[in-house]
């Protein structure tokens, strides 16, 4: 469980650097090259007890995802599974060097251990990875739903209703994927396209205050000043001067 391992797949070479665990179906053509300072174990686990787990069907399925692809699954952020994992391949090896009563069924219960809490990790991997790519879907939706209302200045609560969520949640997902708040986003957008306006629309200032949804150019221009460091009139006149 440490050192260099390069595993051949195949025709495919992984270089991976230990604590790390590579799952193989049997069928396919593989081959280890372990570095001279490498520790570790090699667990080679007949596929019928695998699939099997004792007459259960159900129970072979759950071990069926490390074996649909080979899978290189790194130990070095859950020490206390590598921990557990390394006294169940010990024990292992204790026991094939001194058989005793029921060597078989604990065999296999000790190989099924090791194998469960790598199904464990996996399926914690998985659903980090669906975890993420369900909060950039969701986060993109948010940004869609900006673009299109930014002129009406929805509170955060009424973009998290269209998104069936809490505003708690969609601030919680918008500082983790932007560092800013729903509501600041929101603000971001709104002072972006005051921005183009005061730079290429010949209006007033006035005038562009409404257009944005501002009941009242007085507070525009406070906002605004706020966000810009300068009023309106000041940022028009310099940036159409440039």
């Amino acid at each position: 469980m440490s050192g260099h391992v390069s595993a051949l797949m195949e025709e495919e070479v992984w270089e991976a650097d230990g604590p790390v665990v590579i799952t193989i179906h049997p069928s396919l053509v593989h081959g280890f090259d372990f570095s001279e300072q490498a520790i570790g174990f090699v667990l080679t686990v007949d596929p019928h007890v695998v699939f099997s787990a004792g007459g259960s069907e159900a129970h072979g399925e759950l071990f069926s995802p490390l074996f649909l692809r080979p899978m290189a699954i790194e130990l070095a952020r859950v020490p206390e599974l590598r921990e557990r994992m390394e006294t169940l391949l010990r024990l292992l090896i204790a026991e094939s060097a001194a058989p005793r009563t029921g060597h078989t069924l604990m065999l296999e219960w000790l190989a099924r251990s090791v194998m469960l809490l790598l199904v464990r990790l996996e399926a914690d991997h998985r659903s980090a990875e669906l975890s993420g790519r369900g909060d950039f879907e969701l986060f993109t939706r948010f940004r869609a739903l900006v673009e299109q209302h930014f002129k009406q200045q929805w509170q955060v609560a009424v973009y998290a209703d269209k998104l069936r969520i809490t505003p708690s949640r969609l601030n919680r997902l918008c500082l983790k994927l932007a560092g800013h708040s729903a509501f600041d986003l929101a603000q971001q957008r709104l002072i972006l396209e005051a921005c183009r306006k005061l730079t290429y629309v010949p209006s007033g200032i006035s005038t562009i205050a409404y257009e944005l949804g501002f009941q009242d150019p007085a507070y525009f221009s406070r906002l605004f000043k706020r966000h810009m460091g300068v009023t309106p009139k000041q940022y028009r006149r310099t940036h159409v001067e440039q």
